[in-house]
């Protein structure tokens, strides 16, 4: 599941029209946004499968305030809830963390705004397994 609430969560930004990357590849188009897997853990009991998953963005911006980070990060809290209307196995979702750091000493980027969302996700055993039944 973690692979697929990354899939979907990248969409979402994508879908809102942000330049956005998974792989670190610096970008000239300005705000650049990169996604990464911060933290993944699962759980398996008896009757249920879960997954706590924190994903990062990072948000690189030539403007001078922070107000363009800010924009950028209540648009993507504004459509969060779709991805929960979406994938039923997604129990919540939500943001975590946010701050802007000042990184005028680095190239061209003047702030770069790092925000880790969580995600829990989970299914009954019943569930798993009679969807990893092949027909």
């Amino acid at each position: 599941m973690i692979k697929k609430i990354k899939e979907r969560f990248y969409s979402l930004i994508k879908d809102l029209e942000y330049n956005i990357t998974d792989n670190g590849t610096y970008n000239e188009n300005f705000p650049w946004l990169m996604l990464r897997l911060g933290n993944a853990t699962k759980l398996n009991s008896f009757d249920l499968k879960v997954d706590a998953v924190s994903l990062t963005l990072d948000i690189f911006s030539t403007y001078n305030g922070e107000l363009e980070i800010i924009d950028i990060v209540e648009d993507i809290n504004n459509n969060l809830q779709s991805l929960v209307a979406d994938m039923p196995e997604l129990l919540y979702a939500y943001q975590k963390t946010f701050k802007i750091l000042d990184d005028r000493s680095t190239g061209p980027v003047k702030k770069h705004g790092v925000v880790v969302f969580d995600f829990l996700l989970g299914q009954s055993q019943k569930e798993v397994n009679e969807n990893d039944i092949v027909q």
